[in-house]
């Protein structure tokens, strides 16, 4: 829809990039409370997995690409040269997996770009 808006041809690929996968905290039915109620609601709105998960199934086959390296303990945001090491550490590690590098390799194709 977004795409259509701006007037843009037809989308070749989407591309996620995540920060790692983020643990959720289990609220008991004995302690639930707005606190807890609304904490639900916004985790529930904000998943990425969620979207993730549609997206897989319902995207053609090479079209949507989801790369997620763990990033522990750093803003998103953050810009200092300890923080970019660690971004870059992290997608390293990351695509030395070889099934994530085979599907970087898979992205480079869809684009293109080799």
């Amino acid at each position: 829809h977004e795409a259509a808006a701006l007037g843009l041809g037809p989308i070749e690929a989407v591309v996620s990039v995540g920060t790692g996968e983020m643990q959720p905290v289990q609220t008991s039915l004995t302690s639930l409370n707005w606190d807890g109620i609304i904490k639900q609601l916004v985790d529930s709105a904000t998943s990425t997995t969620i979207v993730h998960d549609v997206l897989t199934d319902l995207a053609p086959p090479r079209r949507y690409f989801r790369f997620n390296p763990n990033i522990l303990a750093s803003p998103i945001d953050a810009t200092d040269d300890a923080s970019l090491a660690t971004f870059r550490e992290a997608a390293a590690t990351y695509f030395d997996d070889p099934e994530n590098a085979k599907r970087a390799d898979h992205l480079a194709d869809t684009l293109s770009l080799r």
